[in-house]
């Protein structure tokens, strides 16, 4: 059974790499989590929430958009 998780994992993880192949990424987590529910569940939830962290405090909510330089 490890050797199934391991290569359902390199395998997500490759799908997940590219855009055409995201969907087929999201069915592996999807069977990861189905079939080891308590250890990919928290795996996805310590590496989403640093990352939603980062995301959040790198956007920038006191600037407003450059205007467009070009005039019509």
């Amino acid at each position: 059974m490890v050797r199934v998780t391991v290569t359902l994992v390199v395998a997500t993880l490759l799908c997940l790499a590219f855009p055409t192949t995201r969907g087929i990424g999201v069915v592996g987590a999807a069977l990861l989590v189905y079939l080891h529910p308590l250890l990919f569940t928290s795996l996805f939830v310590l590496i989403g929430v640093p990352y939603l962290i980062r995301w959040y405090t790198r956007r920038k909510f006191h600037e407003l958009p450059r205007p467009n330089s070009r005039r019509n």
